[in-house]
């Protein structure tokens, strides 16, 4: 918002007014087009100058309707340069995060987690636009086909053939307390470096996502069974300590957000039932814009600070000291000893 406040500079206009009252919308749209919080910006303050210069030369009957078409035609075209680049990225891509709270809540289906936005890039750009509009804002084959410019019959194939192809089940709407338990205890094991206890808390058939672009440190390549995922946390958490922990709803998951000198370094979204299934770690920085403004963000209630008790820091400590013999023989003992050694 305050990047689009400084492209619009001081106009006060009716045409700005509505506008701004659909902006999350075409956020939300943009957003689950892109996989992108920075290009989903990009394309909200292009279609605001588009609309702005369609509604001067003639007068608009439905302007949410020409405002999701110019965002949908946007995102049709700079998906096709954002595919080629996505090519040649370093490692395992994810979608950037955003705060639950940034997304349009009023939709057919709110899914925005980063397995469903990772199915969506299976589909090429209008396949994706056609997918998007109907199955999470619930558009007509009548509105799609105006958007994308098809015929309603074949808006109508293309979901169908789309929906096929990404197998969609619907994840919870909102964060469940037995998910909030399952993320306490899994912080609880980490700062605590309690292997056991982690072991526990993660599946069988559990896989980790580490994306650092090229840029930082991060693993290049899916991580896949608890053992090889426990082993890798326990590293990283051995190595580079925890930093300033919060807890988030992040694109619909439960999540942890680690601060180091007041910049985000990490962003790990966790899908999960009774026990965590895949970790998603963003730790490239050019995707960790979202997050940059702390205060604001503990302000609004995005960021809750986790505290951890001095019994728990020295423990940690102790544990951490111990982890260097933590070798994979060793945790598969642990597992066979935990209360939920099997998926």
């Amino acid at each position: 918002m305050e990047g689009f406040q400084m492209a619009a500079g001081t106009i006060t206009d009716s045409e700005l007014t509505i506008f701004l009252e659909h902006r999350r919308l075409l956020f939300s749209v943009a957003y689950r087009m892109m996989g992108s919080a920075t290009d989903a910006e990009d394309i909200v303050q292009e279609s605001y100058l588009r609309w702005r210069k369609a509604s001067s030369n003639q007068k608009i009957r439905d302007a949410k309707s020409l405002l999701v078409s110019i965002t949908t035609r946007l995102c049709i075209d700079e998906w096709k340069k954002a595919r080629r680049k996505r090519e040649l990225y370093v490692g395992p891509f994810l979608p950037e995060p955003v705060p639950t709270a940034m997304l349009h809540s009023e939709l057919h289906d709110d899914r925005i987690d980063h397995a469903f936005l990772l199915l969506l890039e299976q589909l090429k750009p209008v396949e994706r636009a056609i997918f998007v509009l109907k199955e999470a804002f619930d558009y007509s084959y009548a509105e799609i086909a105006g958007i994308v410019q098809k015929s309603e019959a074949a808006c109508r194939q293309i979901f169908s053939r789309a929906r096929r192809s990404i197998d969609v089940n619907r994840a919870p709407a909102s964060i469940t307390r037995t998910q909030e338990l399952l993320l306490q205890r899994y912080l609880t094991a980490l700062s605590t470096a309690d292997a056991k206890l982690l072991l526990s808390v993660i599946a069988e058939d559990a896989q980790i996502h580490s994306d650092g672009g090229g840029v930082v440190g991060a693993a290049r390549r899916i991580v896949y069974g608890r053992i090889p995922v426990a082993a890798l946390l326990l590293g990283v958490t051995r190595k580079g300590g925890t930093g300033e922990v919060y807890t988030a709803s992040v694109n619909g998951m439960p999540a942890v957000v680690i601060y180091k000198n007041g910049r985000p370094v990490l962003v790990q979204c966790l899908a999960m039932d009774s026990q965590i299934r895949t970790l998603f770690g963003i730790l490239n920085p050019g995707k960790l814009a979202a997050f940059k403004d702390r205060e604001r963000l503990i302000r609004e209630g995005v960021l809750s600070p986790v505290r951890f008790t001095i019994a728990m820091q020295l423990r940690w400590l102790w544990n951490r000291w111990i982890g260097r013999h933590f070798t994979v023989p060793m945790l598969r003992r642990l597992e066979t000893e935990t209360p939920y050694s099997r998926s």
